[in-house]
């Protein structure tokens, strides 16, 4: 690597979206490296001026042979995130050269938990998992869940954050969509935000079901926004949207879809609504977890392992509710009726997100990590 750009690889499916959309602004101002982006979905970054370059894989012959070709082109580092896919998993394992750094970037509990099942899928899972030379967590929950699964023996835990817009103090006014949200929002009600894609990992029905309870009881200045994420599973999407009818709660409780909306105006969302519900099974520190807290907004949310490892750490004793409907109810009421916490409390949580979670001088520092782990061993 004497004199040399680090050349990195990176995948993720969609070359889009607001986890990624970080990591492309970062690198695309590093013109010392030498980073090319895989994915095989869609792609929204297009900037003036494009440092970077991007890999589409296509399920044909000559998109494997060209990957093929890349990855064996002297790559430093090949950066995997989610690995959602186990056979796109093996497949950058089974192409990637043997001078190459693999990180396997832990986005999600359940591929771990996937991985040690007994079935074929979760054999290509284990493979992938342990050729990897790194696991990258996000978060020490995910680590400890590594561990205690024997997945593999070289963890490291490098905290994500948020976008450094949101450190800024200069607003833009809202773009279209947004605005279109504002006024399908109802005026004068207490408003719950939970912004997550649909999956295992996310319990929306509880939310659903909990103000099924609240109007039971006669409580209905409310309305619960299911905002909807990157990618969801379209079968629990579908049973969902069946038990919202069932229940008759759409006027109180209801997904909201939505086209890509800029960091600017997640801020913009964030000033007008009142409460943020992570209602989690399993998590790695999300933004949607600490964006609540970061704008000095009440959050509800479950407790899991992960949340009580963040209040040790943080010491910001967020309050931790069981994944039940009714305790779920029992605090949208108290929000509802205006048991929040005082502006000390939030003001606290506010300035532990910022202290710690701050994604553009994450990857900076991970980045300089894997780089000086790279030289090294070359």
């Amino acid at each position: 690597m004497k004199n040399e750009k680090l050349k990195i690889v990176m995948y993720h499916g969609r070359a889009a979206g607001h986890n990624i959309m970080p990591f492309l602004e970062y690198f695309n101002t590093r013109k010392d490296i030498d980073f090319t982006f895989c994915y095989n979905e869609d792609r929204d970054f297009y900037p003036d001026k494009l440092n970077i370059k991007f890999f589409k894989i296509e399920a044909n012959p000559g998109s494997i042979l060209k990957l093929n070709k890349l990855l064996n082109d002297n790559i430093d580092i090949i950066w995997y995130h989610g690995g959602h896919s186990p056979y796109i998993f093996a497949l950058f394992q089974r192409l990637r050269s043997s001078k190459t750094k693999f990180i396997f970037n832990v986005w999600n509990e359940w591929i771990l938990r996937r991985a040690v099942k007994k079935d074929f899928r979760a054999s290509v899972y284990r493979w992938a998992i342990r050729k990897s030379d790194v696991l990258h967590c996000n978060w020490h929950g995910t680590a400890e869940v590594v561990k205690a699964l024997n997945l593999h023996q070289n963890v490291k835990v490098f905290y994500w954050g948020l976008h450094p817009e949101y450190f800024t103090t200069n607003t833009l006014p809202p773009v279209e969509e947004t605005i279109k949200f504002f006024n399908w929002l109802p005026k004068d009600k207490t408003i719950f935000f939970f912004p997550k894609s649909i999956s295992s990992s996310s319990r929306h029905d509880l939310v659903v079901k909990a103000g099924k309870i609240l109007i039971d009881k006669g409580i209905t200045n409310f309305k619960a926004v299911l905002w909807l994420g990157n990618r969801s599973n379209e079968e629990l999407e579908t049973s969902y949207e069946n038990l919202i009818g069932k229940l008759n709660v759409r006027e109180y409780v209801d997904f909201y879809h939505h086209k890509f909306i800029p960091f600017n105006d997640i801020r913009l969302i964030w000033e007008r609504v009142d409460c943020g519900l992570q209602i989690a099974v399993n998590e790695q520190l999300s933004t949607t977890f600490l964006e609540p807290q970061f704008f000095k907004k009440e959050i509800i949310v479950t407790d899991i392992e992960p949340y009580r490892i963040y209040n040790e750490k943080m010491g910001v004793n967020l309050p931790l509710i069981p994944l039940d409907e009714n305790a779920l109810a029992e605090r949208m009421e108290a929000v509802i009726l205006g048991n929040t916490p005082d502006y000390k409390t939030l003001e606290f949580r506010s300035q532990k997100v910022a202290e710690n979670f701050n994604i553009i001088k994450s990857i900076e520092k991970i980045t300089k990590y894997y780089e000086d782990h790279v030289k090294r061993f070359s």
